[in-house]
């Protein structure tokens, strides 16, 4: 059952990225590899590579599961403050043309890690999202709007 509900949870976000747009978009595959590699090696290196077993488990899969969720959001809000330290460093070479695929690019490792939050809610029994993960999703918050703040002014300065 924990199978058929992750795949309904991919198959709906996947119709939300067609109908809000095409959907080639919302994928960026250094921000995925990077949410992916990060959360693949906090698992390695606190539950070893006995943890990639234990997710698939009805009980007992929490841990890792927890570990999973913690690293990649932690994953993406560092992507995101890596893309968007890019983004605002090229500021005078920037037309305004190239300015909404920089912050696009920006937010998607925030979006990758957000992604996989609720997956692994999903998997397991007895997850809990801690404290620390919301001060994550928060963070990630924050910095998502100051990116998306910074490339809009970097854009209407451009303008004039």
């Amino acid at each position: 059952m924990r199978f058929l509900g992750v795949l309904l949870s991919l198959v709906i976000i996947g119709l939300l990225m067609n109908i809000v747009g095409d959907s080639s978009v919302y994928f960026d595959v250094p921000s995925l590899l990077l949410v992916i590699v990060v959360a693949a090696g906090a698992v390695i290196g606190r539950h070893g590579f006995k943890g990639f077993a234990q997710i698939g488990h009805k009980q007992g899969n929490e841990a890792v599961l927890y570990t999973i969720s913690n690293a990649a959001l932690m994953a993406g809000l560092i992507g995101t403050f890596l893309a968007m330290i890019s983004l605002l460093s090229h500021s005078g070479e920037f037309k305004i043309i190239h300015v909404a695929p920089s912050i696009a690019v920006t937010l998607m490792p925030s979006l990758y890690a957000v992604v996989l939050l609720p997956l692994c809610y999903t998997l397991s029994e007895k997850f809990e999202i801690s404290k620390g993960a919301i001060g994550l999703l928060l963070a990630n918050a924050l910095i998502c709007a100051i990116a998306f703040t910074s490339g809009l002014s970097l854009a209407f300065s451009q303008v004039g």
